[in-house]
């Protein structure tokens, strides 16, 4: 595993959440708001975790999201439970990108500090393993 490119990947995905976090300070951490730019955020989240988890397993980029946790959570790297969390964030970013596309409008995002945390114990947990 080129650790250096792990190191990068999570370095790459810290920063989105910076990002984030000072966009959910501003919000004053609002449970629910119309906002594009921490939709484009998430999508960034949520390229960056299946980045880390690719480089980390050695899978080749643009694997099928679902394997990239599945074999991590093989690996004991991750628990199912924040697996599950991730893949949900994941299938909602898809979801939310279709319906601004189609109805092109703000979506209504629920987003809270717990999911900043999955996102960081996901980093955290591979850059530990």
């Amino acid at each position: 595993m080129p650790h250096d490119l792990l190191t990068e990947e999570a370095i790459n995905l810290r920063e989105i959440l910076y990002e984030m976090e000072s966009r959910l300070e501003a919000e004053d951490y609002a449970p629910t708001f119309a906002n594009q730019y921490l939709l484009k955020l998430i999508d960034q989240a949520c390229k960056a975790c299946v980045a880390l988890g690719e480089t980390f397993i050695g899978k080749p980029k643009q694997a099928q999201d679902f394997l990239v946790f599945q074999q991590l959570v093989e690996l004991q790297v991750i628990d199912a439970a924040l697996s599950k969390r991730l893949l949900s964030m994941i299938a909602f970013r898809k979801l939310s990108q279709q319906a601004a596309r189609i109805q092109g409008k703000n979506i209504k995002l629920r987003f809270t500090p717990r999911h900043l945390e999955d996102f960081r114990t996901f980093t955290q947990n591979l850059l530990l393993a």
